[in-house]
């Protein structure tokens, strides 16, 4: 389950040291697994798969279809839970996109009188604006094998606070708080609602935090050999101790 998480989060490390922490939430993926660094929920048609790691908790999933017939996911009619509020999938929106292509062309152009004759050729430019919209689907179709990605949330944005917990803790100071799913500060879970031979199924995929603890980012750090076999040279990445797909983190300064 080891994985080098590299600097994606190295932006995340361009902070002083010295004055940089981490908030690192664990959570239990309720009926889920760890597989190759993701947490994997599944039943007989989807395997759903997530990586919470990053600021804030991405609960975004990949939805596969891993049965023989076609799967639709009804996106209108699934949601995403947390704390017992529910937020939609599905908006019903309208996006659009502006692209500027630049084209060049050679043009030939020649000067001939009785002094000289010469010829050179001019580059002209073109410019043109292409406009494309693209309308929020209240289903979308996954054939047999395919996959999906939807994402639109994270868990956390704030600063979790107690007064059992240095918030600015020393190596030795470092406290875990520790929760059950019913004193968890956070509960979360996708709904997840799709067709699959013409009936309507659902598909829970539930987390809850079970332990917060701060750390110095010096302490929340280390560096690792990162070798390139096909340039025979190993480099050296900064990566985080805890880095997990069923963990998250905060950010924060002194």
């Amino acid at each position: 389950m080891k994985k080098l998480f590299s600097l994606a989060v190295v932006g995340l490390l361009a902070a002083s040291c010295s004055k940089s922490y981490y908030q690192v939430y664990t959570t239990k993926p309720q009926g889920g697994s760890i597989k190759d660094n993701q947490v994997v929920f599944e039943n007989n048609h989807l395997r759903t798969s997530y990586s919470l790691w990053g600021l804030g908790g991405n609960v975004g999933f990949t939805a596969q279809n891993i049965s023989n017939d076609e799967v639709t996911i009804l996106v209108d009619q699934s949601f995403y839970v947390e704390n017992g509020w529910t937020y939609d999938y599905y908006e019903n929106s309208t996006t659009t996109t502006h692209t500027k292509m630049v084209v060049e062309e050679d043009q030939n152009s020649s000067v001939n009188n009785f002094l000289f004759k010469s010829s050179s050729k001019k580059k002209s430019t073109a410019h043109t604006n292409i406009e494309k919209t693209a309308h929020e689907r209240p289903s979308e179709k996954i054939p047999a094998g395919a996959k999906r990605y939807y994402g639109k949330f994270s868990v956390a944005s704030g600063f979790y606070k107690s007064c059992d917990m240095a918030k600015y803790p020393t190596k030795r100071s470092v406290n875990e708080l520790k929760f059950d799913e019913e004193s968890s500060p956070y509960t979360f879970y996708n709904y997840i609602t799709y067709l699959y031979k013409g009936d309507t199924m659902t598909m829970v995929n539930k987390f809850h935090v079970t332990s917060i603890k701060n750390v110095k980012q010096k302490d929340a750090v280390e560096t690792k050999s990162n070798p390139d076999c096909d340039a025979g040279l190993v480099s050296m990445v900064t990566v985080m101790v805890d880095a997990s797909p069923e963990k998250f983190y905060i950010q924060y300064s002194k």
